[in-house]
């Protein structure tokens, strides 16, 4: 649990070996008597287990091509009803040699497909689910190969858990008529619990990989090796600052094509842009842009409206082009590279001319972005190559600032007239940089900025002259970039219910509030949306999350208002005539603004808590919405590290549509409440944290294919720790393909504070959070006992972190960002205080 214990040497050496699995793909193996089936033979590294085992080999007639994820052979196992002992329900299937390991974290991944796999008990006797009956599992052995318990402490549960079972991604399916092959993460549950820890004392482990109910299982490649997460931020990006990296290798976002590379001078240049009569605001944006970035390496270049007269060797000039509007060039080949992609652009040059083209004028603006960031400010030199690019979702959001509405500083008791003049001051001072904050997330391509929904507070329906003031200045900043970048909105008209409220608790005073049906109820939805549709908003998210009353169990929601109790079947009913009538106004008065719904069950854990009610919400949802309306998603559960197809193929079944990704990631490591992260749960592992944690859940298969094409990443975009954060979304979003997460985070460090201050910035954060790993323990057993105080030695070690800490805030100085320091500042001011409390 303490992965500095290892030494670090020890660490890299195991993760350079890559898989531990021998014999990972079931190619190695030795043939006995067979008919047409193979079900005699032995496994290089492996020994079978049970009956009706066989070794498939698609170059045999007995074997279809599809019975191997890749090379030639897999493992199949087929069970029958009979087949299954009802007392035992034992496994058949292949288990390994012993395979060494070290104390580490590992990922374990593997390539499995199902047919008409259904519940070893029997469907007449006990209504089961899948539970643990696709049987992956680990066993864990100590130095003497031993069996071990594989019991290992969870925090959140207050108890030990079975860490053994790895098949968790299928053990709340009803059954599984047909998974074809995907590779799927090998899990014993999901966030917070740490998954691919080692139980104390283990030295070897074997995997098991088996079925123990009726059913068609294939299993192939099976992957275990050691993770990232077995090392600090700093030693996973040390080796980073080894090497120098060009302009065009630091492009935020990553473009998905870079061929041709060379440099330009400059130097003695007669300098262009050539843009159209009348142009677009993007346009006017784009050629703004590059005007502004050329001026800052020394240069000035001039916009004209056609091409400039005597523009020789001597000159280069940066054309802004759509179909049609070629300016003589040949450039079919190179429209038809991003043919039906909105946002595609391409960059090419030709002699001494610079082509930014594109299908539309947003496009336009993104490529010009791109060419900005190649132009070398100190060198006077463009960095140029042949660039074609798109992105890989549609949609890419941010969230703006918080704030206390009017009417919280009106009515807080508490708060001091002057106290409430600073919050309000304190407001103003954030809008104004939310402002400019526009122009960021516009130059790295990130497209939709919405508000959260909290910050109106639960009296969500009240007149805020504030929120009217955010977007009216937020969308008449956005007007100038086009459709590059829009406002977007959303809203929960239940929050006033108060969080996962049991119906027959809640008073009527608040039950009639809001009806679904209520024209009152649909106007005060109006009246709240106006301002932002008014400012230019072309996304509403219409958010059911959390606030929903339920009906007996968790999970049930219900229906809680007289008026829709009378005309609804149940909620469902309610929300679709809801959801219909607010899409036909957007329509009918807002030219067709994108509509987006925020589900209770928005996961598979929520969908479970139902216990079946949910998959009915949603047969009585989904099957009758209107198929542009997208839902949201989080995955497995609220903070999904991993998306796999076993996840995303149980959504889609219930969603009956692919879904839209609502993100809580960002700060999944990093929380402290009690369903936190490692700071929470794993006090020892709070050095892997990051302050500037990049985009990074980990996903397999053909993930594009299987969500929606707009992404919701939940973290607030204001602030400069968070739009360090930020970049690497965008880097993600846009090319998700070539994503490295520590990669892009240096790429953003680096874009933020030059290469010497993102070095900065890690060695502070590995002492923050090596300071912050003694709290936590001392927090962890102050919660196990009221009566603990940290002994002489304890409080002596945690006064040596401290000043670490605030030598390396102090080495920050070089850093030329007083935002950013004053953020980090805040931070680490908050944390001394919470070990004071505990340590004096």
């Amino acid at each position: 649990m303490d992965p500095l214990s290892v030494p670090l040497e020890i660490r890299e050496a195991n993760f350079k070996k890559g898989n531990i699995v021998p014999n990972a793909s079931f190619e190695e193996a030795t043939l006995g008597k067979n008919d047409s089936t193979i079900t005699d033979f032995n496994l290089a590294g492996w020994n079978i287990v049970g009956t009706n085992v066989e070794l498939v080999d698609i170059r045999e007639p007995a074997y279809d091509k599809t019975e191997a994820a890749t090379g030639n052979r897999a493992i199949k196992i087929t069970r029958t009803e009979a087949d299954v002992d009802d007392l035992t329900r034992a496994s058949s299937g292949v288990i390994s040699d012993f395979i060494p390991v070290i104390p580490a974290n590992y990922e374990l991944y593997y390539d499995i497909k199902l047919e008409n796999v259904v519940p070893s008990t029997n469907v007449d006797r006990f209504q089961n689910r899948v539970n643990e009956d696709i049987d992956i599992r680990l066993i864990y052995y100590d130095e003497n190969k031993k069996e071990m318990s594989p019991a290992v402490y969870f925090e959140f549960m207050g108890k030990d858990i079975d860490n053994s079972f790895k098949g968790f991604g299928f053990s709340n399916y009803y059954f599984v008529d047909h998974f074809d092959w995907a590779k799927v993460h090998g899990r014993t549950w999901e966030y917070p619990f740490s998954e691919g820890d080692m139980p104390e004392g283990c030295r070897y482990i074997k995997i098991f990989a088996g079925l123990k109910c009726g059913g068609t299982m294939w299993v192939d490649n099976i992957d275990m090796r050691i993770s990232k997460w077995s090392f600090t931020p700093a030693e996973r990006m040390a080796a980073l600052f080894d090497s120098s990296y060009s302009l065009i290798d630091l492009l935020i976002p990553k473009p998905k094509t870079i061929d041709n590379r060379r440099t330009l001078s400059l130097e003695g240049k007669k300098l262009a842009i050539v843009d159209n009569p009348g142009a677009t605001q993007e346009r006017k944006a784009a050629a703004s842009l590059l005007s502004k970035h050329i001026s800052l390496a020394g240069k000035t270049a001039e916009v004209v409206a056609g091409a400039p007269s005597g523009a020789g060797q001597d000159a280069l000039v940066i054309y802004l082009t759509k179909p049609g509007q070629t300016f003589g060039n040949d450039l079919g080949a190179e429209f038809a590279r991003i043919a039906g992609q909105d946002q595609g652009y391409f960059i090419r040059q030709r002699d001494n001319r610079v082509i930014l083209g594109a299908n539309t004028d947003a496009g336009l603006f993104y490529a010009a972005t791109t060419l900005s960031q190649l132009i070398d400010k100190e060198g006077g030199k463009l960095e140029i190559a042949d660039i074609t690019d798109s992105p890989d979702f549609a949609g890419r959001s941010s969230r703006m600032m918080n704030y206390q509405t009017d009417w919280y500083i009106q009515h807080a008791a508490t708060l001091t007239p002057a106290e409430k003049d600073s919050i309000r001051s304190e407001r103003d001072a954030d809008l104004k940089q939310q402002i400019e904050d526009v122009d960021f997330y516009a130059f790295y391509k990130i497209n939709k900025l919405y508000n959260e929904y909290h910050q109106l507070s639960e009296r969500w329906w009240g007149k805020d002259e504030f929120f009217n003031k955010l977007y009216s200045s937020v969308g008449e900043r956005c007007r100038q970039y086009g459709l590059a970048i829009r406002p977007a909105v959303m809203f929960n008209p239940y929050i006033h219910l108060g969080m996962e409220q049991p119906e027959r608790l809640l008073p009527d005073s608040l039950k009639q509030i809001f009806s679904h049906v209520d024209d009152h109820s649909f106007t005060m939805v109006k009246n709240l949306l106006k301002p932002a549709l008014e400012a230019g908003t072309r996304t509403v998210m219409f958010c059911a999350d959390d606030y929903i009353p339920h009906y007996g169990i968790r999970g049930e929601y219900t229906l809680f208002n007289a008026k829709d109790k009378a005309r609804f079947l149940n909620l469902a009913d309610a929300q679709h005539f809801f959801i219909n009538r607010l899409k036909s106004w957007l329509e009918t008065d807002w030219n067709g603004v994108r509509l987006e719904f925020v589900p209770a069950p928005y996961n598979n854990r929520f969908i479970d808590y139902g216990r079946g009610t949910a998959d009915a919400y949603y047969r009585d949802l989904a099957a009758h919405l209107d198929e542009d309306i997208p839902i949201i998603w989080t995955g497995n559960t609220v903070r999904s590290l991993h998306y796999d197809l076993a996840d995303i193929r149980r959504a889609v079944n219930v969603y009956r549509r692919k879904p839209m990704l609502w993100d809580n990631t960002p700060y999944a490591r990093t929380v402290e409440t009690k369903n936190g992260g490692y700071t929470t749960n794993y006090p020892a592992k709070s050095v892997l944290c990051n302050l500037f944690e990049p985009y990074d859940v980990t996903y397999t298969g053909p993930f594009l294919d299987q969500v929606d094409s707009h992404f919701y990443n939940n973290d607030i975009g204001f602030g400069e720790i968070s739009k360090i954060k930020y970049l690497t979304f965008a880097d993600f979003s846009w090319n998700t393909a070539d994503y490295d997460p520590e990669f892009s985070l240096y790429k953003a460090m680096v874009h933020s504070v030059g290469v010497q201050g993102a070095r900065l910035l890690l060695e502070f954060n590995d002492a923050f959070y090596q300071f912050v790993t003694h709290w936590s323990k001392a927090r962890t057993e102050k919660k196990h006992d009221v009566k603990y105080v940290p002994t002489a030695a304890e409080k002596s070690k945690g006064e040596e972190r401290k000043e670490k800490m605030l030598s390396a805030f102090e080495a920050l100085g070089p850093i030329d960002n007083p935002n950013l320091k004053k953020a980090l500042k805040a931070e680490m001011q908050r944390k001394i205080k919470e070990w004071n409390e505990i340590a004096i």
